[in-house]
C-alpha cells in the first residue's frame, strides 16, 4: 500500500488493537524533574512503575515535546532522541519508544500538566480546577526559577535563561 492510498477500517483497527497497550507518557517534569533546557533527576517511582507495566504487557512511549516535528529540524529530533534515550539507559529505566507527532491512539496519556476529564458538567468544573492548579504550579515554578537564576545579563527576562545561555543573551556581552 502506498501512502496516497486511504487505510481501510480494518487497517485502522489494526493500528488501534496494537496501541491499545501503549501508555504514553511525558519527559520533563514526569518521567524527570523539571529542569528544562537540561535534564532533571528521575522521578521517585518510575523505575518501579515502569517496570511494572512492561511485566503486565504494555509499552512505555515517551511522548515528549523536546522532538516535535513543527518546532525541531530532523538533525535537532535526532540528536534530541540519541540524548534522550543515553539519559534513560544512564538511569536504568526502561522504555519501549519515543513519540512526538501528535496525538495518537493509546491506553493512557500520563503528563504533569494533564487535566482528566470525566464527564458532564461537574467534570468541566473539575477541568478548571485543574488548569487553576497547573497555573499556580508553573507560576510557583517560575518564581523558584527566577530566584535561582544567576543571569549573566541583568534584565534578561527569559525563563531558560542559564547564566546568558539563551538566545536572548547569545553572543552578547554581561
Amino acid at each position: 500500500m502506498n501512502s496516497q492510498e486511504p487505510m481501510s477500517l480494518q487497517q485502522r483497527y489494526k493500528i488501534y488493537d496494537e496501541r491499545a497497550k501503549d501508555i504514553l507518557v511525558d519527559f520533563d517534569g514526569t518521567i524527570c524533574t523539571w529542569a528544562y533546557p537540561n535534564f532533571g533527576e528521575p522521578t521517585p517511582g518510575v523505575h518501579e512503575t515502569f517496570r511494572a507495566l512492561r511485566e503486565r504487557g504494555f509499552r512505555i512511549i515517551i511522548w515528549t515535546s523536546r522532538v516535535c516535528p513543527t518546532v525541531h529540524t530532523p538533525e535537532e529530533r535526532a540528536t534530541m532522541m540519541d540524548k534522550i534515550a543515553a539519559y534513560m539507559r544512564q538511569h536504568a529505566i526502561p522504555y519501549d519508544g519515543i513519540d512526538s507527532y501528535g496525538k495518537r491512539s493509546a491506553l493512557a496519556y500520563v503528563d504533569d500538566r494533564a487535566v482528566s476529564f470525566t464527564g458532564g458538567f461537574f467534570g468541566w468544573e473539575g477541568v478548571m480546577r485543574g488548569i487553576q492548579r497547573i497555573e499556580e504550579d508553573v507560576e510557583k515554578d517560575q518564581k523558584r526559577e527566577r530566584q535561582e537564576r544567576v543571569s549573566l545579563l541583568p534584565g534578561c527576562r527569559s525563563r531558560f535563561c542559564r547564566d546568558g545561555a539563551c538566545s536572548n543573551c547569545a553572543g552578547q556581552e554581561a
